[in-house]
C-alpha cells in the first residue's frame, strides 16, 4: 500500500513528532511505500508569518497545492494526517477528497473540541467548550496561547469545519489513543458517528526483558506540566 503521511511539526520536538516517525518507520518495516508531507512551526517567527498563518488558517491554498503536488507525484492509496494546524490547514482533506483518496486523522489531542486541546485550565479539568455551539469560555480565558485573538483564531478554524461538515465528510476515519479520549468527542458537539472512530495507542520499541531485580523507583518520560499528572503521582 502507498501511504502518504502528513505532519505539521512544532517548534520544539514532542510526543507527537516522535509517534509520526516511529508510524512512518513501522509501515516501511512492513513492507509499504511511505512519502511524507511535513510543515514547520519554525517558520513562525515574526507578526508577519503570526497573520499570515492567522488569515490563511481556514482554507492554506499554499498547502493544499503542495498536497496536490504531492497527490500527483506519489499517487497514495491513503493519507494519515497525524497534525494539520496551523499550517496544513483543513484545506488537505478537502484536496485529498477531491481525489477520492481516503484520509485518516490521528486526533494526538483534543484540539478540535477544546482550545487548549488538553481539556484543562488552571489546575483543574475544564470541559466548558465540548458541547458548546462555539467556545466562547475558551475565547474569554484566552485558553490558547494566553491569546484573546490566537484563541478567537483558533475556534474559526475549527468550528467553521465543524459547520461546513470538513469533520463529517472529508475524514474517513478519526484514530483516538485511548477509548476514553473516543468517548469525549463521542459526547462533544462534533456528532460524528462512532464507527468512524479506531482506537490504537501509542507504542515504542520492545527491546525485551529487563533488569531481573529491580529497584523500588519508576521514570518518568514527558513534559514536566501539571496536566502529565506528576503532582498526583
Amino acid at each position: 500500500m502507498k501511504i502518504l503521511m502528513v505532519h505539521n511539526k512544532y517548534k520544539q520536538n514532542g510526543g507527537e513528532d516522535t509517534v509520526f516517525y516511529n508510524e512512518m518507520s513501522l509501515l516501511k518495516a512492513k513492507g509499504h511505500m511511505v512519502d511524507k508531507l511535513i510543515f514547520e512551526n519554525s517558520r513562525i517567527n515574526n507578526i508577519f508569518s503570526k497573520l499570515k498563518i492567522g488569515i490563511s488558517g481556514i482554507y492554506n491554498i499554499e498547502s493544499a497545492n503542495m498536497l496536490k503536488d504531492k497527490i500527483k507525484k506519489f499517487k497514495p492509496d491513503v493519507i494519515h494526517v497525524h497534525n494539520s494546524l496551523p499550517f496544513v490547514s483543513p484545506s488537505i482533506f478537502w484536496v485529498a477528497k477531491k481525489f477520492k483518496i481516503p484520509v485518516v486523522l490521528t486526533l494526538h489531542n483534543y484540539r478540535l473540541i477544546c482550545p487548549n486541546a488538553i481539556l484543562f485550565r488552571n489546575g483543574n479539568i475544564c470541559e466548558k467548550c465540548m458541547d458548546k455551539i462555539f467556545p466562547y469560555s475558551g475565547i474569554i480565558h484566552k485558553c490558547y496561547r494566553n491569546s484573546f485573538m490566537q484563541t478567537l483564531s483558533l475556534s474559526l478554524v475549527t468550528n467553521i469545519h465543524k459547520y461546513i461538515k470538513t469533520w463529517h465528510s472529508k475524514v474517513d476515519k478519526f484514530i483516538t489513543l485511548t477509548n476514553f479520549q473516543k468517548n469525549k468527542f463521542l459526547s462533544s458537539n462534533m456528532n460524528i458517528s462512532e464507527e468512524k472512530f479506531l482506537v490504537k495507542s501509542n507504542f515504542v520499541d520492545d527491546f525485551g526483558n529487563g533488569y531481573k531485580n529491580r529497584e523500588n523507583y519508576f521514570v518518568y518520560v514527558g513534559r514536566l506540566s501539571i496536566e502529565k499528572g506528576i503532582i498526583t503521582i
